[in-house]
């Protein structure tokens, strides 16, 4: 598989899917998103994103959706990995301001995430 893809395999895309990530998930909170994890038993990570009206016109809320999964497919992924989340759905939400935010302002928040999801107990 080329380096700079992002399958279909690897998001979510039913709705009962990120319902069951939302009820069973954890969650955490940070400055500009809001990350649920649960774990899937199908042995690989998918990401799924949430990104509202709030956060501003489509234009804005794709640009956001563009950029959380190049941060996802270039840093996150790994992190998870490393940490033993293969096996995992991972939902962001994108909070209120997230949309003016930058990249490096989005990626430094989603790290803090999976740092602290790192930390706690599985």
């Amino acid at each position: 598989m080329n380096g700079e893809v992002f399958p279909r395999s690897h998001r979510l895309a039913r709705r009962s899917d990120f319902r069951k990530t939302y009820d069973e998930g954890r969650k955490l909170a940070g400055r500009y998103l809001v990350l649920f994890v649960r774990p899937n038993g199908a042995g690989t990570i998918r990401l799924g994103l949430t990104v509202t009206k709030r956060i501003g016109c489509a234009v804005e809320r794709n640009r956001a959706r563009r950029r959380l999964r190049e941060i996802f497919r270039r840093e996150a992924r790994a992190t998870l990995e490393r940490n033993r989340w293969t096996g995992t759905d991972v939902v962001v939400n994108l909070r209120e301001g997230a949309a003016g935010a930058g990249v490096r302002d989005l990626s430094d928040d989603f790290g803090r995430l999976l740092r602290r999801l790192g930390e706690r107990p599985a």
